[in-house]
């Protein structure tokens, strides 16, 4: 599925065509009564993702299986209901001609989950939704980030450490912790903020202890007081605040923290938390606060207002944020005309709805219950829109009665946007983590799947009852199996393990995998759990490298660097064993002319021609290699010299029977020798090249034999 996704993302833009996205998910159509199961049964069948619900000639829904990751089917009164109870309608359709710009327009716009994708004759052709368009927007990113972080990937392919290579493409510091508060992962971010040379320095460590987090004069906080304890209490993230952490070599620096609790089996188990040093900001905050002390303003909005409607205060700082140039700020300095009037002001500063706000409900509850705190806006200088958040007081005479209201607005603009991107960025990495290339699994001490992803019910070929019932070792060919079991039992013992196997799927088809296993403890209890990934491509590229390095890539032959090796071997057989061995050294006569009259790119074909024929000619424990340029030589093992210079004449005979198309008759001269006891390759290299030059020397298409000489 994960190469499927990154095949359609290479070549999917805004532009392409939003039927590209469908890959091989075309839908099955069902009718509103069929059930859940039914359904599930028909989309697994037809290896697709989605249901079109007709009822019948027209299509009255749509359901998918990124829906059914929101119902349980495992309760049986889930799996019994109709898709009419759940299907996503109305249905939005769109040419199957337009494009994934306005495929996603079209989605926004409407607020469905789904797309029916039809032809020009109103025929349903496949259903896109927000999901495809997201799956195929974090494959891009995956392979953006896989790009820009290509020198590390070796490393963390090897660590198995997916979810790590995510984690260090944040720009801000991540780190999680157990129920017992102890640190579980660190981002690269979190370990250098923190000051940790890495994540083993800190994993299984009590993060409130390591004094992380405390109060800005540097003493910490009770564990009653900490926030992030808080989430782990009550199992409810906190919205985004600010915070102090503290470096283990004792310097302190601010951060804004967001901390969010991460489900387990059996409910939260620990917390997620993303965090970011405003050093900076805190720095230019401070400085502009001096600025505006030194001018005796205030950034924010802040005004005054007698009961009659009369201001009586406004403050230069909140006249700048609505763009008015002034010197009067009330008080001690009077006010523009046209900002005495309260109602004239009010009329003038807020749009319509924040003022019905303002009139209706805040002046009302302020003047009843003293004070009102909420959220308005307010136009600047250009007229746009700024978001304030806003505190109206009223202020009360001896008598009880409202003499005047009082408000501070303040500019919250920069904060919704941050907020809204780290909305946005949690968002993306929690689809990312989801959609994982690897497959994740969670296996007890008994043997037994606990958890897994969508990814290793994709690559098995089982749905989720079946894997809750299938022992790991099952997904194994059995040939593997021992392997695999002694790998789970060795997590539960050591701690760890990798290893490689093939991932079985039920159609026989099995895939090389890269697994991790690391062992937790969760709740008393211990389990493994680890990430595969698939490395069919990297065992490929492996396979394709050896043979490069062995082959020549002209004739496909051993090269001399493999030869060697095989000579080595041959010797080292021979002199433990007795067995003899042969050499055979030829190359073409007059090459040079061949080149020279027909082309280089003729020369190269004769070459490969002459491979095959000499190939043809020898025996299965004879080995050709390529010596360099037009020089070959055959290694005959087990062959004395009379059976070597027999196998020589028989391929000087098979090389010169036929001419070489395009070229001619062809002939080669060939040397021949016997390994003697004591001889160095060198030796016997050099041997054999002599006896191939005298046969050049006594008139070529001839084999010449080296005859044992004494002494050796």
């Amino acid at each position: 599925m994960i190469a499927i996704l990154s095949d359609i993302a290479d070549m999917i833009t805004e532009d392409a065509p939003a039927s590209a996205v469908l890959a091989r998910r075309s839908p099955v159509q069902a009718s509103p009564e069929d059930t859940l199961a039914a359904a599930v049964r028909s989309m697994h069948a037809a290896r697709c993702s989605s249901v079109v619900v007709t009822d019948g000639q027209q299509v009255v829904g749509i359901w998918s299986a990124a829906d059914a990751l929101e119902l349980d089917l495992s309760d049986p009164e889930v799996r019994n209901q109709s898709l009419a109870s759940v299907m996503s309608r109305p249905v939005v359709t769109l040419s199957k001609g337009a494009t994934v710009a306005e495929a996603r327009a079209s989605l926004e716009a409407s607020g469905v989950q789904h797309l029916l994708l039809v032809d020009d004759e109103g025929v349903p052709a496949g259903v896109v939704g927000l999901t495809d368009l997201m799956q195929i927007r974090a494959v891009q990113r995956t392979q953006q980030l896989e790009a820009a972080l290509a020198d590390t990937r070796a490393r963390l392919h090897a660590q198995g450490q997916e979810r790590r290579e995510l984690l260090a493409s944040l720009v801000e510091g991540v780190f999680g912790i157990d129920d017992d508060g102890r640190f579980t992962f660190l981002n690269p971010v979190a370990c250098r903020l923190l000051g940790f040379a890495g994540e083993t320095e800190a994993l299984g460590r009590d993060a409130h202890i390591l004094n992380h987090h405390s109060r800005p004069d540097g003493t910490p906080l009770a564990e009653s007081e900490c926030p992030i304890r808080k989430v782990l209490r009550t199992g409810h993230p906190l919205e985004a605040w600010e915070d102090w952490f503290w470096r283990r070599d004792g310097r302190g620096f601010p951060v804004q923290v967001f901390a969010a609790p991460r489900s387990g089996v059996d409910g939260p188990d620990g917390v997620v938390v993303a965090f970011s040093d405003i050093s900076e900001r805190k720095a230019a905050e401070a400085a502009r606060a001096n600025v505006l002390a030194i001018l005796g303003a205030t950034p924010d909005l802040v005004a005054m207002s007698r009961s009659d409607g009369r201001m009586i205060y406004f403050n230069r700082g909140g006249m700048r944020l609505l763009g008015v140039d002034s010197e009067g700020n009330g008080l001690d300095a009077p006010l523009p005309q046209a900002w005495t009037s309260f109602k004239d002001v009010m009329e003038r500063i807020h749009p319509q709805w924040a003022l019905r706000v303002l009139q209706e409900e805040a002046l009302i509850a302020a003047e009843r219950d003293g004070a009102w705190r909420g959220e308005s806006a307010v136009f600047d200088r250009q007229g746009r829109e700024i978001p304030v958040s806003q505190i109206i007081l009223a202020h009360y005479g001896d008598n009880g009665q409202v003499t005047h209201f009082s408000t501070i607005m303040r500019d919250i603009s920069g904060e919704r946007a941050l907020q809204a991107e780290l909305r946005r960025e949690t968002a993306f990495s929690q689809a990312v983590i989801r959609n994982l290339p690897g497959a994740f699994y969670m296996i007890d001490q008994a043997g037994q799947f606990v958890r897994w992803n969508r990814h290793l019910e994709e690559v098995s070929g089982r749905e989720g009852d079946v894997l809750a019932h299938t022992r790991p070792t099952d997904l194994f060919p059995p040939e593997e199996r021992a392997l695999i079991q002694a790998n789970i039992e060795r997590v539960f013992q050591q701690g760890s393990t990798t290893v490689e196997a093939h991932l079985l799927h039920p159609s026989g088809e099995a895939r090389p995998y890269y697994f991790t296993g690391n062992r937790v403890d969760l709740e008393n209890d211990t389990y493994l759990i680890g990430i595969g990934l698939d490395i069919s491509r990297r065992k490929a590229m492996e396979q394709e490298l050896e043979h490069l390095a062995t082959h020549d890539p002209l004739t496909g032959l051993y090269n001399r660097t493999r030869l060697y090796e095989l000579l080595e071997q041959a010797r080292a057989n021979s002199e433990r064993y007795a067995t003899p061995f042969s050499l055979i050294m030829f190359d073409i006569d007059h090459f040079k002319l061949v080149n020279d009259r027909f082309g280089h790119q003729a020369g190269d074909e004769v070459l490969r021609e002459l491979a095959r024929r000499v190939n043809s000619a020898m025996r299965e424990t004879d080995l050709q290699a390529r010596w360099g340029g037009e020089e070959f030589l055959v290694l005959a093992t087990h062959t004395e010299l009379q059976g070597a210079a027999e196998l020589a004449e028989r391929i000087r005979a098979t090389v010169a029977q036929s001419p070489f198309e395009g070229v001619g008759p062809v002939t080669i001269s060939l040397g021949v020798v016997t390994c003697q006891a004591g001889e160095t390759l060198e030796q016997l290299e050099r041997r054999v090249d002599e006896a191939m030059y005298r046969a050049k020397q006594a008139g070529r298409n001839r084999v010449e034999v080296d005859s044992p000489r004494e002494g050796h």
